[in-house]
């Protein structure tokens, strides 16, 4: 996501933040929290809870290298001192998804990316002993560069939500899919007049 900066495909992006790169102003942004997934009727699932050792012995479908969930997952390993079975990296998170639900392997992934397919028993989370874990996200933009009128309202926006009532420290997720629902419900005024008209 980053490289679509550099490359100027994109003026503001918000990304999990995996490292500080020279020339990108990075502004602190949210917690998502993360969730190890598996299929509904993967053995896991029926557990309450599971040490991450556990997860040593499972393929695993990683988020790609230099991905903010794949530096917290590595990192997670190795404090456990444990070797990931790595069955495939993908930077897809719907590709993911359909990979686990398949069977193929378990993965980490944000909770608010999963949360239609658990709720549906599609997929399920198992929670992890011990603390939650929690993927940084920022907003990030050339340091450097001029943003046009959009970008610099879209900026705003993002900045405002930070200190709204609506943003919780691990909402944007769940703060996103509300502004998608209300869109997705939303009448389109303009197709009803022209119906009436």
């Amino acid at each position: 996501m980053t490289l679509s900066l550099l490359d100027f495909k994109n003026e503001v992006v918000i990304i999990a933040k995996a490292e500080d790169v020279p020339g990108i102003w990075f502004i602190p942004f949210s917690e998502e929290e993360m969730v190890v997934v598996v299929a509904s009727d993967h053995p896991l699932a029926k557990k309450e809870a599971i040490f991450f050792k556990e997860l040593a012995d499972e393929p695993f479908i990683m988020k790609d290298k230099g991905s903010g969930t794949r530096k917290l997952v590595d990192r997670l390993f190795e404090q456990a001192d444990c070797t990931p079975n790595i069955l495939m990296e993908v930077s897809n998170s719907e590709f993911i998804k359909q990979l686990v639900h398949r069977g193929d392997g378990v993965s980490f992934l944000v909770q608010e990316a999963v949360a239609a397919e658990i709720a549906k028993g599609k997929l399920a989370a198992v929670p992890l002993k011990g603390n939650k874990l929690y993927l940084d996200v920022s907003i990030a933009y050339l340091e450097n560069q001029i943003l046009s009128p959009p970008a610099m309202a879209f900026l705003d926006i993002l900045e405002k939500l930070q200190f709204s009532r609506e943003m919780t420290p691990q909402g944007i997720g769940a703060f996103m899919a509300k502004i998608l629902a209300q869109r997705r419900y939303k009448p389109d005024y303009r197709q009803s007049k022209r119906e009436n008209s």
